[in-house]
């Protein structure tokens, strides 16, 4: 009632009616739009997080990878360096052989 001893008319009643109208209605549509907005953002952030991990997790992985390969290969090179080491040990043990008269 307070509202109706400031207006003149029901024509001016109407136009305030509308001006609320409109305002709660851009209000709402703001709202809207700022919601958007953070679920987008949100998402982007999800997106960003899992190329993070994915991408750490692909790291990761071939870390572990080169970490074997690198382990295979010194596992080689001392088969090999064993298997040399084998070989230089008989054939002393064969010219030792050969050295002794029969």
């Amino acid at each position: 009632m307070r509202l109706l001893s400031y207006v003149s008319s029901s024509s001016d009643i109407t136009m305030h009616v509308v001006a609320i109208k409109r305002t709660k209605g851009k209000a709402n549509e703001a709202k809207k739009a700022k919601e958007a907005k953070e679920a987008k953002e949100a998402k982007e952030a999800k997106e960003a997080k899992e190329a993070k991990e994915a991408k750490e997790a692909k790291e990761a992985k071939e870390a572990k990878e080169a970490k074997e390969a690198k382990e295979a290969k010194e596992a080689k090179e001392a088969k090999e360096a064993k298997e040399a080491k084998d070989a230089n040990e008989a054939k002393e043990a064969l010219s030792e052989h050969k050295s002794f008269p029969p």
